[in-house]
């Protein structure tokens, strides 16, 4: 059970980008991209939470598949390598999903919420 650990981060990523996609057509309270600039108007948290929600899910495929390839060569992985290696795919597509969608609302969008 202890080799399967390191699909863990990857399968919450592409959870959480399946649930924001299918729930980003209105705002909610709970579930989403949820910041300042993009709870300006419905369009804005539109196009914010379907392409987070797409970057979760390309990057958790890509996770998935490192995580494959990691479990056939690795096998021998201690159990805190394997939180290690979790925690810092945790980080890393935290950080690449945020810059990336803030990059996205920023070239789409103005300070006001309107399309460019």
């Amino acid at each position: 059970m202890k080799e399967f650990s390191i699909f863990i981060a990857p399968l919450v990523f592409m959870f959480l980008g399946l649930i924001t996609y299918l729930e980003s057509d209105l705002p909610h309270q709970k579930i989403g991209y949820r910041v300042l600039t993009v709870k300006q108007t419905v369009e804005t948290w539109q196009v914010s939470n379907k392409f987070a929600a797409k970057v979760l899910l390309v990057f958790g495929g890509l996770l998935l598949i490192f995580g494959v390839i990691l479990n056939s060569y690795f096998r021998t992985l201690a159990i805190w390598e394997l939180i290690v290696i979790n925690v810092i795919e945790l980080i890393i597509i935290g950080g690449l999903v945020i810059g990336l969608t803030e990059w996205r609302v920023n070239i789409s969008f103005n300070k006001e919420g309107k399309k460019k």
